[in-house]
């Protein structure tokens, strides 16, 4: 789950804050997961502080096969809105197509797509690594959507789906 303690990451127009958001999805995925057999480590499971060199140490000692960083998005003008999905080395791109294929098929938001980016967890860590961010916390209609349960659960199973995919056509 992305941000969290400290850092609460981006606000929402109702006040929605990313840090609680980011962590109910990642528990959501982390339940799927785990009920599918899959080893899960969490870098945080509760509201604490983390670092992102802590972050990509706790991958990388790990020896993780995939890293799933959840996020909701942000930007200053508030219309914006969609789903996007980060990747930032070639290995990670094809985790990245399943993973936002699955999100924009379930969650029906405008496709933002998936591209590479310069993010610090997505450039340090030595596994398949993406970032989701399936909609934004500033656009008010999309902020009413990550504040109900049932599409947080939309999110968790898309991006659980689309690790499957990514896993099983390996």
């Amino acid at each position: 789950p992305g941000h969290g303690g400290k850092d609460p990451g981006a606000f929402g127009a109702g006040g929605t804050v990313e840090k609680e958001m980011t962590l109910d999805t990642a528990l959501r995925l982390a339940k799927l997961l785990s009920n599918a057999g899959a080893t899960v480590l969490m870098t945080r499971e509760d509201d604490s502080d983390t670092s992102l060199k802590g972050i990509v140490e706790f991958a990388n000692n790990n020896r993780a096969d995939l890293f799933v960083s959840v996020h909701y998005n942000a930007f200053e003008q508030w219309k914006i809105k969609g789903t996007e999905t980060y990747y930032f080395h070639p290995e990670s791109k094809p985790l990245a197509q399943k993973v936002h294929q699955r999100m924009t098929a379930a969650l029906g938001e405008p496709d933002r797509n998936a591209m590479s980016v310069r993010y610090y967890v997505l450039r340090h860590t030595t596994m398949p690594a993406v970032l989701i961010e399936p909609a934004y916390l500033t656009n008010p209609d999309e902020e009413r959507l990550i504040r109900s349960e049932d599409f947080r659960q939309k999110v968790a199973a898309a991006a659980f789906l689309g690790v499957k995919d990514y896993l099983e056509n390996k």
